[in-house]
């Protein structure tokens, strides 16, 4: 009987060790690919929710208005005297300031026979001029008293600016001679001026101000004067 016991014994053991290195070869294999399988799915997961979160984020910033100004500054003759994006610190370039101010001087004291080219620039300085301002209050008291539509009927007046001195951080002193000539273009006179412009720059914060005055550079008070 123990000789049949031990036969038994040694074929169940037959049997038994190549179920077991055939389940340790299976756990080897199958069971580093469940492993790799559990990561990439955890993987996945984790890329899918960044890629979430980045989506929202993105959404939020296109919903967020931004106005990033690019401007060039030009002179009376149209030359560019200086560009850049309109920051505080590009808008406040001493030329672009001083290129504006040639032209608020020219375009708000000289008078063409054009009137639709009038009306154009006296629009432009208005527009360099804050609202509710001292600027703004002199102009429409100059013009109603000095219609520059009524002048442009009867002759001309070409503004030349002979200087521009910055006297504080905010003010500038600016010369000009005045040609004043009639309808046939023969000069009746030559006129020396003199004012006093104070500034302020204020950056554009939307299209409108934007498409107004770029460079975001007001006059805030003008005072001028015949020099005899």
């Amino acid at each position: 009987m123990a000789t049949v016991k031990e036969t038994s014994e040694k074929k169940e053991s037959k049997v038994s060790l190549p179920y077991l290195a055939a389940r340790s070869e299976w756990d080897e294999r199958y069971g580093s690919l469940i492993t790799r399988a559990k990561n990439w799915r955890v993987a996945f997961l984790i890329m899918g929710a960044l890629a979430c979160i980045e989506g929202l984020a993105l959404v939020e910033e296109m919903h967020r208005s931004h106005v990033i100004p690019f401007v060039v500054a030009v002179d009376h003759l149209q030359h560019a005297v200086g560009q850049g994006i309109a920051t505080e610190s590009t808008v406040a370039d001493p030329k672009m300031i001083r290129a504006q101010i040639q032209q608020f001087v020219e375009y708000s004291r000289s008078i063409t026979s054009d009137q639709f080219l009038l009306k154009d620039r006296l629009e432009a300085v208005f527009n360099w001029t804050l609202p509710m301002s001292g600027a703004n209050g002199f102009l429409v008291d100059y013009y109603r008293k000095s219609d520059p539509f009524a002048q442009s009927k009867t002759g001309t007046v070409e503004v030349e600016i002979k200087n521009i001195n910055q006297i504080t951080p905010s003010s500038y002193e600016v010369s000009w001679v005045e040609h004043k000539r009639d309808n046939q273009g023969e000069a009746i006179s030559n006129d020396e001026w003199k004012g006093i412009l104070e500034l302020t720059v204020l950056t554009p914060k939307d299209d409108l101000s934007l498409a107004r005055n770029p460079l975001g550079i007001y006059v805030k008070s003008i005072s001028w004067s015949k020099t005899l």
